[in-house]
């Protein structure tokens, strides 16, 4: 999560470039994903289909569920490839680098279309996107977020417990091959920490594309160890899709405002694309009210570790971490499964 609210302009003469394409498997083709079996019956029993919320955005299909072993499994592979690559993601670093290949490679694999978009030399970051491959190619539904970290930490709830949800959402709907009536993107982004300037300059480069993005969901420190259910925008359409799976499972939630303009769903905003997100907190210190609300302590950060060596897979909430997980992937279904 970037620190300071006040980023850099746009860095010109950039270019999208495009990865190479999957050897695996034939082009077009739905991945077998990597759905993990549940953990315990409990969790079934939090998170099972039936308790998502319906009604207007009821969709046709169950909503599959998300574990945490298939989330934890994710974040045990983005640890090791961190520790081999230097112990952070600084943009531009060897670990960052080598965890972008891996998302790439993985995305191709499960049968998405796959491209990264670079912008030389005034910044060091590469988004990668993955685009479903079916779907109203005119409606387009973003979800984000961001692979750097900065120097000083091995970035696991900043952001790699993110990226592991965005990820794990990708590798559930490959496998589950619903009938898409949008496409989806999943937008893995470079270069947040100084400034959000790879999902600055994605947003300023779709030029004639913009009225196809319809939306875009942010995901930013999932699994804050003290943190609280903190969303963007929460009144508005998109955001209302989230605020539904946490009031359906008794979670109280509050308008982000730490993080409101500090993370990727800030240049979506600014541009005046429907923007929602999910975060759990980042150095701002949980008030008496939050703890009673949602327990931790009150006065410490929402995340003691943020930005320090500290935050390693200890550091991120798994209760959090796995509604984070399940409240996305039923936004999703409702956006854009075909119903």
């Amino acid at each position: 999560m970037h620190r300071t609210p006040a980023p850099p302009p746009a860095p010109p003469g950039c270019a999208p470039g495009r990865s190479a394409p999957a050897r695996s498997r034939a082009a077009g083709s739905w991945g077998s994903g990597s759905v993990a079996a549940l953990a315990t019956v409990a969790l079934l029993a939090v998170l099972s289909p039936a308790a998502a919320p319906r009604g207007a955005g009821t969709v046709t299909a169950d909503v599959p569920v998300i574990t945490l072993a298939a989330l934890q499994a994710h974040l045990a592979t983005f640890t090791r490839i961190t520790a081999e690559n230097g112990g952070h993601r600084l943009t531009g670093s060897p670990g960052e680098a080598a965890l972008r290949r891996y998302l790439v490679t993985t995305l191709e694999a499960a049968g998405y279309e796959v491209g990264t978009q670079s912008c030389p030399p005034r910044c060091k970051g590469v988004n990668v996107l993955a685009d479903s491959r079916t779907g109203d190619a005119g409606q387009v539904y973003v979800f984000g977020a961001h692979i750097d970290s900065v120097s000083t930490t091995p970035g696991l709830n900043d952001n790699a417990a993110a990226v592991a949800t965005v990820l794990e959402t990708a590798l559930v709907v490959a496998a589950q091959k619903p009938a898409l009536a949008t496409r989806v993107r999943f937008a893995f982004w470079g270069d947040e920490e100084p400034g959000m300037v790879g999902s600055r300059y994605y947003v300023k480069n779709l030029g004639d594309r913009k009225p196809t993005v319809r939306g875009y969901l942010n995901f930013e420190m999932v699994g804050s160890p003290n943190g609280g259910y903190f969303l963007n925008n929460p009144a508005t359409p998109l955001g209302r899709l989230f605020q539904e799976y946490y009031d359906a499972h008794q979670l109280a939630t509050e308008e982000s405002v730490e993080l409101a303009k500090r993370s990727d769903n800030a240049p979506f905003d600014t541009d005046r694309i429907p923007a929602t997100g999910v975060n759990g907190g980042a150095g701002a210190r949980k008030t008496e009210a939050q703890a009673r609300k949602w327990g931790g302590r009150a006065g410490q950060p929402y995340d003691a570790c943020y930005h320090r060596t500290c935050d390693t897979t200890a550091n991120v909430d798994t209760t959090m971490l796995t509604h984070t997980a399940n409240a996305q992937i039923t936004a999703l279904y409702k956006l854009a499964v075909a119903r």
